[in-house]
């Protein structure tokens, strides 16, 4: 998957799914833990993704806050099936 046209946005994510055996949810991450705890993902319209969550029934664990830091306009956060926070930031 690749982020956006933007030449900036050259970052590539590999999402893999285990077959074999069957992935299992597990409890969510504790402070400390090892593994990712927190990814953000950089958008230009935010509201317009939050949009098309709600539209399918995915609502955000925390709903969009204003900011005003280093260019960033808003973001929001939610919990993957493990309990990852995914942080969707607008800039």
């Amino acid at each position: 998957m690749s982020l956006g046209n933007d030449p900036r946005a050259s970052c590539k994510i590999e999402l893999l799914q285990s077959l074999d055996p069957p992935a299992t949810a597990k409890s969510p991450q504790q402070p400390g833990q090892v593994g990712a705890g927190r990814v953000a993902i950089r958008t230009k319209n935010l509201l317009a993704y939050l949009e098309r969550h709600e539209g399918v029934g995915i609502t955000p664990s925390l709903r969009p806050q204003e900011i005003d830091i280093v260019g960033a306009h808003r973001y929001a956060l939610y919990r993957d099936p493990d309990g990852v926070l995914l942080e969707l930031i607008e800039f």
